[in-house]
């Protein structure tokens, strides 16, 4: 995970909040009512109601909140605002899945106090989500930095859904879609989302715009594959993935088919790994 800051929220806020979050407004700030309710949310299928209900009381948390934002990783220079994206990620899920009420900070803690959580600031996510009750297991994930279809990240992340997990998204947003920068959390599947293939087409202009102004050749060429791929992925029909995006404290959205969606600072995301999340001792063998 590179060390970029995470300040700022997405232009798009508004226009997500309207047009993914169908009944989940109200889930803004709340808390997960009691550990048996948040347990039994993860086992309701992908954009069931039962699910969309159970995901009211999901608690969005910013890891650059003023409260925590510069306390240190670990025992590490860098701080929760501008490095701690997993960690609040592991925050967020664990809340949800085990009705916990934990902050950045105390998860923070609980890795200090449990070897292996950390290395300087990178997140060891098996150690530091054994630490918080929930399991992340290394045979299940698809890393970053390794190429995977489309297709493949997208089955792992309904096959977590599917079986009651809570899949991280590792996302890159810098364009060269080969490595990750940044994570966040996704929540459920939603269907067909014009707005928010409104708001790729969007981030497909700037593309271009990009194109037309690299000063090279090979940045060139490289800009155009993206945008034939974008631009291939955006002609089918499908529906989107709802997140919550620890940068901003704020929901945003994942694109079914191209697997992209707007970001903070006017970035777009590109899934690039998948890292499936479950209670401890609940997740399954295979996915």
């Amino acid at each position: 995970m590179k060390r970029r800051r995470r300040n700022g929220g997405p232009p798009w806020g508004l226009i997500l909040g309207a047009a993914v979050a169908v009944g989940l407004a109200v889930m803004l700030g709340k808390k997960a009512s009691d550990a048996a309710d948040a347990g039994a949310a993860g086992l309701n299928p992908p954009g069931s109601p039962k699910r969309t209900f159970a995901l009211k009381d999901f608690r969005l948390l910013r890891q650059a909140d003023p409260e925590w934002s510069r306390v240190p990783i670990g025992s590490s220079t860098s701080t929760l605002g501008n490095v701690g994206c997993l960690l609040t990620s592991l925050t967020m899920i664990s809340n949800f899945l085990r009705g916990s009420h934990l902050t950045p900070p105390d998860t923070n803690d609980i890795g200090k106090r449990t070897p292996g959580s950390f290395q300087g600031a990178n997140t060891g996510i098996d150690v530091l989500a054994g630490g918080i009750g929930l399991t992340a297991p290394e045979g299940l994930r698809k890393r970053a930095g390794t190429a995977h279809t489309n297709d493949a990240l997208r089955a792992l992340i309904e096959a977590t859904l599917l079986k009651g997990g809570v899949p991280i998204l590792h996302v890159d947003h810098d364009g060269s879609f080969n490595s990750g920068e940044h994570f966040i959390v996704c929540l459920d599947q939603q269907g067909v989302d014009p707005k928010v293939r409104a708001t790729l087409q969007q981030n497909l202009n700037a593309l271009t715009e990009s194109r037309n102004e690299a000063k090279t050749p090979d940045a060139k060429n490289a800009l155009q594959a993206t945008i034939d791929r974008v631009t291939a992925d955006l002609s089918k029909p499908g529906g989107a993935f709802l997140c919550a995006d620890p940068a901003t404290g704020n929901l945003t959205a994942i694109d079914y088919t191209s697997l992209m969606g707007p970001g903070f600072s006017r970035k777009t995301y590109k899934v690039v790994g998948v890292v499936p999340v479950f209670r401890k001792g609940e997740a399954p063998a295979t996915l």
